[in-house]
């Protein structure tokens, strides 16, 4: 799905293949400046493994389109007490981890 900006911001959203990423949608869009790759999860070991690099993601992402980025993963439906815990940077019980990045300066492209 793609939206053109004409009501609501510009974005992409699509489902990964299970084969690849099980469970996995993401968005891109644009938010208060950043650009944003937003990961819904609903399965644990796909949280775990787009957030674990998240800092580097981010990072390398920012570095890449020459913007300030954000990587953010959100589970849907995980289980409590589960690995994702590790990674989340939100507070309570809401498996979100979001990690913010600036581009480097003088990144050759």
């Amino acid at each position: 799905m793609v939206g053109d900006g004409d009501q609501a911001p510009r974005s992409v959203r699509m489902s990964l293949d299970d084969a690849v990423m099980p469970g996995v949608d993401l968005a891109v869009y644009e938010e208060e400046g950043f650009w944003v790759a937003h990961f819904y999860c609903r399965v644990q070991e796909s949280f775990v493994e787009l957030a674990a690099p998240g800092p580097d993601m981010a990072s390398r992402l920012a570095d890449s389109l020459r913007r300030p980025c954000l990587w953010r993963i959100e589970g849907e439906s995980l289980p409590a007490q589960g690995d994702w815990r590790r990674y989340a940077n939100a507070e309570g019980d809401i498996p979100l981890a979001e990690h913010r990045a600036q581009p480097l300066k003088g990144v050759a492209g």
